[in-house]
């Protein structure tokens, strides 16, 4: 099953971010830049896992809201193997 479409950003918008050297910034353009680089992060997490953690994981708005829950699932599996 293909995984569902989702709004994260072409190549050229990554490179740019990822070229990017952040010299001084306001506080609003410091938080433009962690929310779009959150954003690319988000959708490389999404990409990279199997359809069935992606549908686990599709409702997570952040990636600390995938890590987070990555984490609860692995901690919870290794407390079982013990």
């Amino acid at each position: 099953m293909e995984k569902e479409p989702n709004n994260c950003p072409n190549y050229e918008k990554l490179k740019t971010v990822l070229d990017n050297k952040f010299l001084s910034v306001t506080q609003a353009e410091a938080r433009k830049c962690k929310e779009e680089t959150d954003e690319i992060a988000h959708c490389y997490m999404l990409a990279s896992v199997t359809s069935t953690l992606y549908k686990q994981l599709q409702s997570c708005k952040t990636t600390k809201m995938i890590l987070d829950k990555q984490g609860d699932t692995f901690d919870g599996q290794a407390a079982l193997a013990r």
